[in-house]
């Protein structure tokens, strides 16, 4: 983030007005002379990590559709903490194969029709969702 010309007024406008952050026997606080010095491109991502948790649930949890008590409170902390959790392995790959394949089959369509298609504010943006139909809805995909 570059600074522009309204934070660097301020932050001028602050050091004007406060003590130098060079003194350490300045009245003013530490926070006030670090948040002056600190430099302005500096960020934090509101995730606390850059990977998401993952949670590898059993053969019996699989089976059962049903977290033990020790996934379902690391799912709920991680959700909580990141807003992100990763549960291994709980879709059968044959069900979102079977679901892709009739997904493309329908994107190829939607993108044949040129300007009369579902898109989005513009060409590039094709608005799909899942076909409402009996014969593609997996519950192993949408429970």
């Amino acid at each position: 983030m570059k600074p522009t010309p309204s934070t660097t007024a301020l932050l001028l406008l602050l050091r004007r007005r406060l003590p130098s952050p060079s003194n350490p026997s300045s009245p003013t606080p530490f926070f006030a002379r670090r948040a002056m010095t600190a430099p302005l491109t500096q960020n934090r991502s509101m995730a606390t990590n850059t990977t998401p948790a993952v949670i590898r649930p059993s053969e019996a949890e699989v089976r059962d559709r049903e977290l033990s008590p020790r996934n379902l409170e690391l799912a709920v902390r991680h959700l909580h903490a990141d807003g992100l959790v990763v549960v291994e392995d709980v879709v059968p790959h044959a069900d979102l194969d079977a679901l892709n394949r009739k997904m493309v089959e329908d994107a190829l369509h939607l993108r044949s029709l040129g300007d009369e298609g579902p898109f989005n504010y513009n060409l590039g943006n094709l608005q799909q969702d899942p076909p409402p139909v009996a014969e593609h809805f997996y519950k192993s995909i949408f429970t």
